[in-house]
């Protein structure tokens, strides 16, 4: 899909270039400051993921707990949390009753 394009893209431009420059190219190139702004969420919230050890096989529900708060803390929504946790492999159902917890009613 053109989001997952938009992730990969990013992803490769962030290897040599900052956020602000990134966002800013995509913007002049037409994207919607929407998606741009839900992808940055998104990436970020993979950088947490792999700060908490958070990843495919992965089931400490004290590092669940920590990185759901921390995305919460961050500005991430329960929606990005849960797309970012299902990407990384976490079954949906376990994702939405947790983040239902954390995030309370969303």
């Amino acid at each position: 899909p053109e989001s997952h394009a938009l992730y990969k893209h990013m992803l490769s431009e962030l290897k040599t270039k900052p956020i602000s420059v990134v966002k800013e190219e995509l913007l002049g190139k037409g994207w919607p400051a929407g998606k741009v702004d839900s992808a940055v969420r998104k990436i970020m919230l993979l950088s947490l993921a792999k700060k908490y050890e958070i990843h495919e096989g992965s089931r400490d529900a004290e590092k669940f707990n920590k990185f759901a708060e921390a995305c919460r803390k961050a500005g991430g929504t329960q929606e990005d949390a849960k797309e970012v946790l299902i990407y990384l492999g976490w079954s949906q159902h376990i994702v939405e009753r947790a983040l239902q917890q954390i995030f309370g009613t969303e």
